[in-house]
């Protein structure tokens, strides 16, 4: 088998990256939608608990965007600001990065062809804000009602990859920290969401 495959890699070069490039993507959202469900089955079964320590939520937030986002697979760059004077948090900070990735990811596949994503971190007095804002699709009336229903997509998705399980997640992990998500969309103009968290509950 490896003697097949250095073979194809040696005729058609091109044509074999592309193919590789097809099976890792495959392998990637394989991966995504396990761990999904894996993190659905321990919320039911209630065994999902805070890891909680002292967590620099900028970086992380810029680790994630370096990692998956800068570049987006269509070559866009989000935009990672911030606002305020950085104060560390005590948190979750596999959770934070869950809900990072899923917002960042909603905004980038959800608008391709328009303007890159924007994300702001801010600090404020009395808590901390992520604001993500997008130029996409938007989403329809209806779909509102049941934004935090698992496995419920938007009618206007068409043949945008995801499990539908994604803002379902964001919504419970930014409850374990005691946080309120706001979402604002518009059909064919696009989202804004609003998470904040107060400062350091759990100390």
């Amino acid at each position: 088998l490896e003697m097949q495959t250095a073979q194809v890699f040696q005729k058609n070069p091109t044509a074999a990256a592309k193919h590789l490039t097809r099976i890792v993507h495959q392998v990637d959202k394989m991966t995504k939608l396990l761990t999904d469900f894996l993190l659905v089955s321990k919320i039911e079964s209630g065994n999902l608990s805070l890891q909680l320590s002292h967590c620099n939520v900028v970086s992380i937030l810029q680790k994630v965007a370096h990692e998956s986002f800068m570049p987006y697979k269509d070559g866009r760059q989000v935009l990672i600001t911030t606002k305020g004077i950085p104060k560390t948090q005590i948190a979750d900070s596999n959770m934070l990065q869950m809900i990072f990735e899923n917002i960042l990811s909603n905004a980038c596949k959800y608008s391709t062809g328009k303007t890159a994503p924007k994300a702001q971190i801010r600090f404020a007095k009395n808590n901390w804000t992520l604001l993500v804002t997008d130029a996409g699709i938007g989403m329809p009336e209806k779909y509102k009602k049941e934004l935090y229903t698992a496995f419920v997509r938007g009618s206007n998705v068409g043949n945008i990859e995801g499990t539908g399980l994604g803002l379902m997640l964001v919504h419970y992990l930014v409850q374990q920290h005691l946080g309120q998500i706001q979402i604002k969309s518009t059909m064919h103009k696009g989202t804004t969401i609003l998470i904040r968290f107060p400062y350091n509950t759990f100390e």
